[in-house]
């Protein structure tokens, strides 16, 4: 279930964009909140597939994690989302505010299983593998 993403050039020109396309901002330099996605790593082994994303400074309260339709969404909120919160600043780079991040599940994984944990601002979400997409070990008998 390895999910590869390739590199956009465009996705970049997106976010100066935007920055070019709301002069109206008060905050000193332009943040790229808008444009922002959540980084995650995907680990596979043989029993689940680990979804880790790392998520400083937001509360477990402020995390929803739902899967449907075979779509795993994560979306949480960092606590400072006010605009009066981006005055002052001469550089902000830690992203503030809302967002979420979507990933196609597998149809080997069994979503209805699906635990998560949150330490440490890491969270993990685990997907455990249905049984017929395990691997099985055959055994060879002699005739």
């Amino acid at each position: 279930m390895a999910t590869i993403q390739r590199w956009d050039p465009f996705r970049e020109l997106l976010g100066i964009h935007d920055a070019i396309g709301r002069p109206w901002r008060r905050t000193a330099l332009p943040t790229r909140a808008s444009t922002w996605v959540l980084p995650v790593d995907v680990r596979e082994d043989e029993n689940a597939v680990e979804i880790s994303a790392s998520l400083p400074g937001v509360a477990k309260d402020d995390i929803d994690i739902s899967v449907e339709h075979g779509v795993l969404t994560i979306q949480a909120k960092t606590a400072d989302t006010g605009e009066a919160a981006g005055e002052g600043y001469v550089l902000r780079e830690r992203h503030a505010g809302s967002f979420h991040r979507a990933l196609r599940l597998s149809d080997r994984l069994d979503a209805a299983a699906a635990t998560s944990s949150f330490t440490d601002g890491v969270l993990t979400v685990t997907v455990p593998k249905l049984e017929a997409s395990k691997p099985k070990r055959i055994e060879v008998t002699v005739a």
